[in-house]
């Protein structure tokens, strides 16, 4: 260390250490509450799902998990037989928002029946297809050439795309 003469004051200054200068200071790393324990849990289990939902229904689809012994097994099932999911998975719209908005525009049918709800479910055996088939051919077409089909079907549907419907032949489950 040197020392420096500055108006009858002397400073003491230590030379760079680089070994224990380098970088900023840690901060001390604090534990999570349980709030914020269980928020990160529930942005997680949110982004898991294809579309956004409110805190209410992610409420109500836990509850409702709850009930039965296999919970998560349950949680996975009621996302992913929703009709918005349904629409997207089988590759009818680019994104979970386009999918969401093509059944609130009542595009979508259930065993002969008009849905116009996306968080409506649908059941096994269940005949799901578009009202106009020939508008959303074309357009899984144009997707299709255009690249923009990256997913492939998931295995718990049964498609045919001759008369444009799909059935749930298995109920879903989470992959190991």
């Amino acid at each position: 260390p040197y020392t420096t003469l500055f108006r009858s004051r002397i400073y003491f200054r230590a030379a760079f250490n680089f070994r224990t200068d380098k970088g900023k200071p840690k901060r001390k790393t604090r534990r999570l509450s349980n709030f914020a324990r269980r928020l990160k849990n529930r942005h997680k289990l949110l982004r898991f799902s294809t579309q956004s939902m409110n805190v209410r229904q992610f409420r109500n689809y836990v509850r409702k998990a709850r009930k039965t012994n296999a919970v998560f097994i349950q949680f996975f099932r009621s996302l992913e037989t929703r009709i918005d999911t349904l629409v997207f998975r089988l590759n009818l719209a680019k994104t979970a928002g386009e999918a969401r908005q093509l059944v609130n525009h009542r595009n979508f049918l259930i065993n002969g029946r008009v849905v116009g709800f996306p968080t409506e479910s649908i059941d096994m055996f269940d005949v799901f297809s578009p009202k106009d088939k020939n508008f959303f051919y074309q357009k899984s077409l144009e997707l299709f050439k255009k690249g923009l089909i990256i997913f492939s079907l998931p295995y718990y549907l049964e498609v045919n795309f001759r008369i444009m419907c799909a059935i749930v032949h298995v109920w879903p489950v989470p992959a190991k």
